[in-house]
């Protein structure tokens, strides 16, 4: 009378264990996505409100504010305006490209990251970031204006 339910999830590994081409194509093609995205949404990013929720809630920039527009510059090779809206945009774009060469390695090749690895790299980023936020709310609070690349609250 009623039939066995079927299995109709769809697996991300091919029968052999390895990541399927959906999975190999998104692999490869994130970052070109997201600094095609960087790179064509540069003109706009100084004329559009900032969607920082911390400069919303609390009118103080946070510890990635200026990022995107940092990143943005850097993919247009304006190396002076990025460093100027974050010193660290060198380090994130870094960590983009090595988290896309390790994912484009894990899904080819199967390599694989130890989870302490991750947590040190990430740990690390963090105490940059805050450091980096500390110094320039020094400077902010010394000049009473927020410095370049902040932008109004």
């Amino acid at each position: 009378m009623f039939s066995e339910p079927t299995d109709v999830s769809v697996s991300l590994l091919s029968p052999g264990g390895r990541p399927n081409r959906t999975i190999r194509a998104v692999a490869i093609g994130w970052l070109a996505i997201l600094l095609a995205g960087l790179w064509a949404a540069e003109p706009y990013l100084s004329s559009t409100p900032v969607i920082c929720l911390s400069r919303w809630v609390l009118h103080l920039p946070c510890p990635g504010c200026g990022m995107t527009r940092a990143l943005a510059a850097a993919a247009h090779g304006k190396w002076r305006a990025a460093a100027e809206f974050h010193p660290l945009w060198v380090l994130t774009l870094s960590a983009l490209v090595v988290g896309w060469v390790f994912g484009i390695g894990y899904t080819y090749r199967g390599w694989r990251i130890r989870p302490h690895t991750v947590a040190a790299i990430v740990a690390t980023g963090a105490v940059s970031l805050i450091a980096v936020w500390v110094v320039r709310m020094v400077i902010w609070a010394r000049q009473g204006e927020l410095p370049a690349g902040f932008g109004a609250p």
